[in-house]
């Protein structure tokens, strides 16, 4: 017993660390549960101490505030922002006052909702100082992000998920890596772009399992839950959730997720039809977000709720339920929430016979989904996630080549000492003679390297799916627009250039109606039709879902519009064979012709055709919007968004419409 007495403070000692190895461990690593770094961090040998540093003290408090929130731990969390505000105040540390207000902004997220938070974070921003290190900004920028994504503002949360991606990629924060890959993963989901989604949560939970951050582990698969049940697969939706409370039932501070995935699986059993079972789990998780003061979570589990009942037959409850639901998610300015919300409420009120009430609602609908439409539209978001794909890609195709470089190098240098012995040792006519061999062995290798980077170049600029270019392939043509297209290329003497920006009709009815495998086989068979309608010289890009991009130099105004009757008779004229049936398919384009090919000249181009494609499938979709600009000078400098019929009754540009197979000449 004396000896084990003896051993119990050389244990304590062995197992005490210092706050920069816990916060490295953090950062690489994620944990299973933020409380057992919280314990490690408050028994840490260095435990900054009132005459330590600015910086020490910024580091332990802002990593504790952290975990504090994840863990829910008011206690460590208040210590949290009393250290961060006292150094702030006695020590000047400007991104201590800063980083206080971004722990403050997201422990309130959830509980006071998104207008009051953002007025914090907009204060810390103001607050940081220009000198403030890279990972208090992606601390700001990541808390924003997820601000945005609660308030229904998708682009802008993808925006600053994005900036903290880049910083968290150079610092080799595995952790923040994982945490902006699923919220990447939801504001795509939530916008539509459902391949973007898929491929963001397949990446988030491989990380995730590769580094051993099971804590976040559970997230990915409770948002993959969440994403699978936008894409209306069921089964998918309740294996992933079922997961996910299985992983968070083990771990105390993972309640969040077990209420999030009770509410979830309630869901589950509301699209089968099983209203007690829903009913039970909306109720259990509704219990939960009470006692964690989670008002977002309150508001789903009472919408659950709500349905449930209402198909109980206790119509007044379920309504009542629904409204509270709204009232939360209105007061949290979550409008994605409120709309989802207001559609349920707007089903009670149909089965009550509600008739005047429904179509209040429903027009109340309409107008906030306008917002969120337009958020689908947003192309330089879009832009934004493509342009640091190709970042990563050339990183791996850099670090790829160094290392291809430098095995070269080494066995080149072995090979050269070993023949050089070789002289030494036999005559020198004999040497010469394997040297000469191994040098066209050398050089053999070395041209098959080089076509291996070929290929793995033209991989990264190709869509896996249909084959077509990708957003990489488009940014290397604005690169090479950037020294203007060689004269060689054009078929008329005028640089012309012709961009038409495609979108299929009625897609998600497709995917809804036959599965999206029937949907990847129309895209795959559209992307032929298309390719094999354009010259070798044009570029068929697919820009995102269901979305691309053809890319014509050299075709003016009416070649382009030539191309695209083409491209519209080929696809709206016969249907896509799908096993032992056929989908028809139509597509809606607008097209710009400009008569120069400097980078600016190409992105406005872009956001004419996208216009002209608006107008295309606001007169009722399978035609197209050709635009030939006259004064496109004029348009770019104006600071109002561009109205294509106004500046066409300016004489700035010239519309022309062309109807799709069936439709009336317009």
């Amino acid at each position: 017993m004396l000896i084990f007495l003896l051993c119990l403070p050389a244990m304590a000692a062995a197992q005490a660390q210092s706050v920069a190895d816990i916060i490295a461990q953090t950062r690489m690593h994620g944990y299973d549960a933020p409380s057992t770094r919280i314990a490690a961090l408050e028994a840490a040998k260095d435990r900054p101490g009132e005459n330590a540093s600015a910086e020490a003290k910024r580091q332990y408090f802002v990593a504790l505030g952290q975990l504090a929130a994840a863990a829910d731990n008011a206690t460590a969390f208040t210590q949290a922002i009393d250290g961060l505000e006292q150094a702030g105040q006695s020590q000047a540390c400007k991104p201590c006052k800063a980083q206080a207000m971004v722990l403050r902004a997201s422990w309130d997220l959830t509980r006071k909702g998104a207008a009051t938070t953002l007025t914090l974070l907009t204060r810390a921003e103001q607050a940081m100082g220009s000198d403030a290190p890279p990972d208090a900004w992606a601390h700001l920028y990541a808390a924003r992000a997820r601000n945005y994504r609660l308030a229904g503002h998708y682009a802008k949360s993808i925006q600053d998920a994005l900036k903290a991606l880049r910083i968290a990629d150079q610092q080799k924060n595995a952790a923040l890596q994982v945490e902006m890959t699923i919220l990447l993963a939801l504001d795509n989901a939530s916008l539509g772009d459902f391949p973007r989604a898929d491929a963001y949560i397949k990446e988030a939970i491989s990380q995730a399992t590769r580094i051993g951050f099971g804590f976040q582990l559970a997230y990915g698969y409770l948002n993959l839950g969440h994403i699978y049940a936008l894409r209306n697969n069921r089964e998918g939706q309740y294996e992933a959730l079922t997961n996910a409370l299985q992983r968070a039932s083990a771990v105390p501070d993972l309640a969040e997720v077990r209420m999030i995935a009770l509410s979830n699986i309630a869901d589950y059993h509301l699209q089968r039809n099983e209203f007690e079972t829903a009913l039970d789990y909306a109720v259990q998780a509704g219990t939960l977000a009470r006692s964690l003061d989670e008002q977002r979570s309150l508001a789903i589990a009472l919408t659950n709720e709500g349905i449930a009942l209402s198909h109980l037959g206790q119509l007044d409850k379920g309504i009542e339920r629904v409204q509270q639901a709204i009232a939360i998610a209105t007061k949290m300015q979550n409008s994605e929430h409120v709309i989802g919300m207001t559609k349920e409420l707007i089903g009670i009120y149909e089965r009550s016979g509600r008739y005047k009430e429904a179509v209040d609602a429903l027009h109340r609908v309409a107008e906030m989904e306008k917002t969120l439409t337009a958020q689908e539209r947003q192309r330089d978001v879009l832009a934004l996630q493509e342009e640091f794909a190709v970042e990563r890609k050339q990183q791996e195709i850099d670090r790829l080549s160094a290392i291809n470089a430098q095995q070269k190098a080494l066995a080149e240098a072995r090979n050269a000492q070993r023949w050089m012995w070789l002289v030494v040792a036999v005559a020198l006519a004999i040497a010469a003679f394997y040297l000469v061999r191994r040098l066209r062995g050398v050089r053999s290798a070395n041209r098959r390297l080089s076509r291996a980077n070929e290929v793995l170049e033209e991989q990264t600029a190709r869509d896996p799916l249909t084959g077509t270019y990708n957003r990489r392939h488009f940014q290397n043509l604005l690169q090479q627009a950037a020294a203007g297209l060689p004269k060689h290329e054009l078929r008329t003497p005028q640089p012309f250039l012709s961009l038409v920006v495609l979108d299929l009709d009625h897609f998600k009815q497709i995917n809804d109606s036959f599965g999206h495998d029937a949907g990847d086989a129309v895209l795959i068979e559209v992307s032929r039709r298309m390719r094999d309608l354009v010259r070798t010289e044009d570029s068929v890009v697919r820009w995102g879902g269901e979305e691309f991009v053809l890319v014509l130099p050299g075709t003016g105004a009416d070649g382009a519009c030539t191309v695209v009757s083409k491209v519209l008779a080929a696809i709206g004229s016969t249907p896509v064979r799908y096993k032992s049936g056929s989908i028809p398919v139509t597509v809606s384009a607008g097209a710009t012709t400009i008569p120069e090919t400097g980078v600016r000249a190409w992105r406005f181009a872009l956001q004419i055709a996208d216009l002209a494609l608006y107008r295309a499938k606001g007169g009722g979709r399978n035609h197209a919007v050709c635009v030939s600009l006259i004064d496109e000078r004029a348009l770019a400098e104006t600071e109002e968004e561009i109205d294509l019929d106004q500046a066409q009754a300016q004489g700035h540009l010239r519309l022309r419409d062309v109807a799709g197979p069936g439709v009336g000449t317009s």
